[in-house]
Formats: structure tokens, sequence, C-alpha cells
């Protein structure tokens, strides 16, 4: 008797697949005993095709699709409903505008968001991929919208390292034997010398600081004029000044007297040194927060009103009450 009532079953089951969308939830048992009764399980043997890849006919499921698969802007998305019916799958209204997996974001970023004066802000165009509600880095992985050149830096004139356009102090120099100084002027081979000539003010620098200066050379017929400061730099230790002119020069002092020095054999005159302090811009931490881009959930501590997708924070999505919070913490 049990074994005609299971073929009745069955006969019900393979009606059903044919002629309607009971599925999964239609269960036979014939009686108390498990042994006996027909799962879904075993009612899905029957009709493998009414399968829609991870879900069965009948059953519902959320998957998150975008609206454009390619983008120069932030790409948008949306959780959209979809149900498996006899092996193809039925999408609610909203597939008409939210109906692709993925989404490439195409945009330009810069490598840097501030880059210190003089310097140039690189960037590149770049793309990176959005699947599932979440997007991956930037390729090649630059991730700043902009950048800024930091300022200039400001020379101020400290009334201490000021040297008097002309020489008239001759007290405050040390000065080799080449070097004279006539009327305000310093002047180098006007005297029989051999070798390197300095002319020195001792004691005028802070090692480490930025300083400006500027001089003048003229009367020039030959050798060439350093300002050797900058040891033991010895890249800007060989800067050679051989020609008349007036000239302006930034240098960091590695030592704490103001040198310069000519070469062997030379013959010019040195007026108008004016010394001033350059005061840096102090240099800005490049963007402390982490995650600012928003391409996921991670490094950010959100209250229940808060909500992150496609690359934003949003407030007001959801239903709260009181003040909510979107924070980093211990990153200040």
């Amino acid at each position: 008797m049990n074994n005609a009532k299971i073929r009745m079953n069955l006969l019900l089951i393979m009606l059903c697949l044919v002629f309607s969308s009971c599925l999964p939830e239609y269960n036979v048992v014939t009686n108390s005993d498990d042994s006996t009764s027909v799962t879904t399980s075993e009612l899905r043997n029957f009709r493998p095709d009414y399968y829609c890849d991870d879900i069965y006919h009948g059953e519902i499921k959320s998957i998150f699709l975008y609206s454009a698969s390619q983008t120069s802007q932030t790409c948008e998305g949306q959780l959209v409903e979809v149900k498996c019916f006899k092996g193809s799958l039925q999408y609610s209204d909203n597939y008409a505008t939210y109906k692709y997996e993925s989404c490439t974001e195409s945009n330009y970023r810069y490598e840097q968001e501030e880059v210190s004066y003089g310097s140039e802000c690189i960037g590149a165009d770049v793309q990176r991929v959005c699947t599932d509600n979440s997007c991956g880095d930037w390729i090649p992985n630059y991730s700043f919208i902009s950048c800024k050149v930091a300022d200039a830096p400001v020379v101020t004139a400290d009334p201490g390292l000021v040297v008097n356009g002309i020489l008239t102090d001759t007290t405050e120099w040390t000065i080799d034997p080449g070097w004279s100084i006539v009327s305000g002027e310093a002047i180098i081979g006007s005297v029989a010398y051999s070798g390197n000539e300095w002319l020195k003010k001792n004691t005028v620098l802070t090692v480490g600081k930025l300083y400006e200066i500027s001089f003048s050379i003229s009367n020039y017929t030959q050798g060439s004029l350093q300002i050797d400061s900058w040891y033991p730099d010895y890249t800007e230790y060989l800067k050679l000044f051989s020609a008349n002119g007036t000239y302006t020069y930034q240098f960091r002092a590695a030592i704490t007297d103001l040198s310069f020095m000519a070469s062997a054999n030379s013959s010019f005159t040195l007026n108008n040194i004016i010394l001033n302090e350059v005061v840096e811009k102090p240099a800005v931490e490049s963007n402390l927060a982490l995650n600012g881009t928003f391409s996921d959930t991670s490094a950010w501590t959100l209250d229940q009103g808060w909500q992150i997708t496609n690359g934003k924070a949003t407030i007001g999505a959801v239903t709260y009450s009181g003040n909510e919070w979107l924070k980093q913490n211990g990153i200040l």
C-alpha cells in the first residue's frame, strides 16, 4: 500500500513541476515514518534543469548590480532581488536600471596630495573594478583626486644675518692673504698668492637651516668663486661662479661659517653681499585619514544611521534617532 502511495505522490510531484511553481515548498509525507517522506532535496533530483546557479525554482536572493559596466564617475549600484523560475532568473523592476555585475571606474588620480615647492605633481589615468558593492585599488595605485604644490618658502631678513652691501667693517671677516678689502669691496688677485684663498665671516650660520645669499661679481678676468658653507655636501660645494653678474642662491648650512673661496689665480671683485634665513613652511603630513575614498568600511566605525556604499558615506538611508557618528580612532 505504501508503495502505491509513494508512486502517486511522485506522479503529483511531476505534475507540479510541469504545471506550477510550487517548489521548493512542496513536501509530500506518506505517513509518520520519516523513511517514507519525500523531501525538497529529493524533489530537485527530478528536475535538475530547474536550478539557477545556487538557488532552485521558487527561491529568491538579492545580488548587488551596477547601472553601468564602465564609467568616468563613481560606480552606482543597488541590491536587486532575483527569483528562480524553472531554471531562469527573474529580476525585480529595478533591474532595468541596475543590471551589471561589475563596474570599471576610469579617472585621473595623483600619487600625492601635496608635493614640496619646486616639485611637480605626478598623476596618471587610473582604473579600478567594483564588484558586490566593493571596489579594488586604483591601478596604478594613485588615489588622490587633487594635488597641490606647497607654497614657496618665505625669505625673511634677520638684521643679525644681513651683511652690509659694502664691506666696511673688516673686523667681521677673516681674510686670507690673497684677498684685500678696499673701499667696501673684496678684491682677489690684486696681490700675488698661490692655492685657494678664503674670505670668511665666522659663526653666522646655524647648521641645518636654509639660507638665501645674494652677491655681485665685477671686474672679472679669470678664476672662480665658491661658497663652501655647504661642506661636507660636496655636490653643492662644487657650485662655481665665474662671470660678472649678481647672483642669488639658496643653500642649507652644514657649518657655521659663511665662507667664500677663490680658486688659484683668480682675479675679480666681490661686493653687495646679503644673507637671509629662509623660513620654511612646516611639512604637512599628507592625508592622515585612512581609506578616505570609502572603498569599503575598513578603518571606519559607523553608527547605525551611516552607510558606506559606492565610495560614499551617506546618512539617512536607514531610520535612526539621535546623533550618529562616523569616525576613525587613534589617528590624531
